[in-house]
């Protein structure tokens, strides 16, 4: 699962994400300083393989925090929708100000973790990886939750107004098909993230099996923590 460039000028072994040699200074790779939104996310939608290399050779991991940050806004209102869902007793129209704050600290935390046990994980392989680097191809990732946030969820409170988030009733008792076609294109964004988070697990090791294991095992701590966030009032 070693992921390395030998270098052409001195047969010296470097890390994938090097732009020089460690031995001799060669240069390994054309240098990538900063990201484009915009060309990153179509890249991802075209090329994702190589949209993920192009973030971790990036010097700069641009628009990170503006991600999480957007990306915590899509959790917590999934995580709401969820809870109408299962008929919770609890009010959380109060206090989405502070249950967005809980949401974006726990979040961040939870993918930095990630990132450090996936880089744990690869370091027993020898396959050096830093934390910026997967940290960024993670959170670049789930980007299709924007999709879902900025397209999806205008359409979904035209068609349903504040029952989309509602525990009284849920929208899925009295709109039950508009509520579940809604459920269903969110499901396939997730899927999408998904099948990102295989790509970005394969730009670190090439590996296809461990890439999809991966994966499949980050989407499922995602969608847990959308269960299980400790939305106020607790």
């Amino acid at each position: 699962m070693k992921n390395t460039v030998i270098c052409g000028n001195c047969n010296h072994e470097n890390e994938y994400y090097l732009y020089t040699c460690k031995n001799c200074k060669a240069f390994l790779r054309t240098k990538v300083t900063d990201l484009s939104f915009w060309e990153t996310i179509w890249q991802l939608i075209e090329t994702p393989k190589e949209a993920f290399l192009k973030i971790v050779y990036s010097e700069h991991k641009n628009f990170i925090i503006i991600l999480s940050f957007l990306v915590s806004i899509k959790l917590l209102l999934t995580s709401l929708s969820a809870k109408s869902i299962i008929h919770s007793s609890h009010n959380y129209d109060s206090f989405i100000t502070i249950n967005w704050l809980i949401t974006t600290v726990l979040f961040v935390l939870l993918l930095a973790v990630i990132s450090l046990v996936v880089i744990t994980f690869n370091k027993n392989f020898g396959n050096k990886l830093l934390l910026k680097d997967t940290y960024a191809i993670y959170i670049y990732s789930l980007f299709p939750l924007l999709i879902s946030l900025f397209l999806f969820l205008p359409i979904e409170f035209a068609l349903l107004g504040k029952y989309w988030l509602s525990f009284n009733p849920p929208p899925h008792l009295f709109k039950p098909t508009v509520a579940y076609v809604l459920y269903s294109l969110e499901g396939i964004m997730f899927l999408w993230s998904g099948f990102l988070a295989v790509s970005a697990s394969y730009s670190q090791t090439k590996n296809k099996l461990y890439s999809i294991i991966v994966a499949i095992l980050f989407l499922l701590i995602i969608i847990s923590f959308i269960i299980f966030i400790p939305l106020y009032p607790f």
